[in-house]
């Protein structure tokens, strides 16, 4: 995979994981959203690979 690739796969990931996080948590503001997003994200974790399962592989 091409770096330009992997580096759209990766924004494409981390969109989807603050979209989830701006659906299931309205009353949040985008920048607690943006912190939880970038942090579930750091952990190695995706909401959209493993169902926000921060246990999971």
């Amino acid at each position: 995979m091409s770096a330009a690739k992997q580096v759209r796969r990766i924004r494409d990931i981390q969109e989807w994981d603050y979209e989830w996080l701006r659906l299931t948590n309205p009353e949040k503001s985008s920048r607690d959203l943006s912190e939880s997003a970038n942090a579930h994200f750091a952990r190695g974790r995706s909401i959209g690979v493993n169902y926000g399962d921060p246990s999971g592989p």
